[in-house]
């Protein structure tokens, strides 16, 4: 088993540009696109990339994402 990031949808803001997204350094946080004039949307982790580093938790700013071992 190895730890990997996960996205609540109830704590994610959805804002136009992810600050989780931006600082994985193996970019595996993508957002779905949901028609927002801005941009945005869900964030969403690719689990075959996530390496479970833990610098998408330390970014997000509602603590949306956390670790699970999967």
């Amino acid at each position: 088993m190895r730890p990997v990031a996960v996205v609540n949808p109830d704590l994610c803001d959805k804002r136009p540009v992810c600050p989780s997204m931006r600082f994985c350094p193996q970019k595996a946080i993508s957002q779905k696109s949901e028609g927002r004039f801005f941009g945005g949307g869900l964030s969403i982790v690719d689990q075959s990339k996530c390496t479970g580093c833990g610098v998408c938790m330390r970014y997000c700013p509602r603590g949306a994402i956390s670790l699970v071992s999967v």
